[in-house]
């Protein structure tokens, strides 16, 4: 549920500053960036909430296919970041983890 939530609110204010383009259609590409890969079940499931708020954002069901097309891929990166325990209140190094955003609209090619 948390997972959820999070997922959701760094969906929102990621896509906020941007002012949604014309369409439907749409074409969402999506880059998951981990440390390791996941199978397709795994990668779907990894981007499945940030399908959901992509979808709100876009006033669209992201179950409509004639409102948009999702692609999804992903790549291995080998990054830490510093994290600040709550707990602890200690500094921490986790691997990276981020989801790279392309929205076109069909609008956009004409």
């Amino acid at each position: 549920m948390q997972r959820r939530k999070d997922q959701h609110k760094a969906v929102r204010a990621a896509l906020l500053p941007y002012q949604r383009p014309a369409g439907p259609p749409y074409l969402v590409c999506m880059l998951w960036e981990h440390s390791r890969l996941a199978d397709d079940d795994g990668l779907s499931s990894a981007l499945k909430h940030v399908r959901d708020e992509i979808a709100s954002y876009l006033g669209i069901s992201d179950g409509d296919r004639a409102a948009a097309r999702w692609q999804v891929g992903q790549q291995i990166i080998h990054e830490q970041i510093e994290v600040l325990d709550p707990k602890t209140w200690k500094l921490g190094k986790v691997w990276a983890n981020r989801v790279r955003i392309l929205i076109f609209s069909a609008a956009m090619s004409k």
